[in-house]
């Protein structure tokens, strides 16, 4: 494998893209992939996973189910309406908690946030 050597011309970090480019071009081999039978016992018996539950099946639990079952999940939750009327909260984003919106006592909306 030869060497660069720097060139007079190009400056700094000209050089070190090009012989960085240069390094990936020479190291890249194609070859193809091993071959592989198609009729593999463990592609065929694949199981169609259930469909998921919209919003983790929080919706139409009651507040004290819900509450539970996000605890019991370790996943932080708190109410941001109730038949309506928004309750104060933060305005920061935490993709892991859950917002649930109350509508006769059930969980009518869950969002994250």
């Amino acid at each position: 494998m030869k060497t660069l050597s720097k060139p007079t011309r190009l400056p700094r970090r000209l050089w070190v893209f090009s012989s960085l480019v240069a390094a990936a071009l020479t190291s890249c081999q194609s070859s193809p992939p091993p071959a592989r039978p198609f009729s593999q016992p463990s592609l065929l018996k694949v199981k169609p996973s259930p469909p998921p539950t919209p919003n983790g099946g929080f919706e139409g639990l009651s507040l004290e189910a819900a509450k539970a079952k996000a605890e019991q999940a370790k996943l932080r939750w708190r109410v941001t309406r109730i038949d309506g009327k928004s309750r104060p909260v933060t305005k920061d984003y935490r993709p892991q908690r859950l917002n649930f919106e109350i509508t006769q006592g059930k969980v009518s909306r869950v969002t994250k946030g």
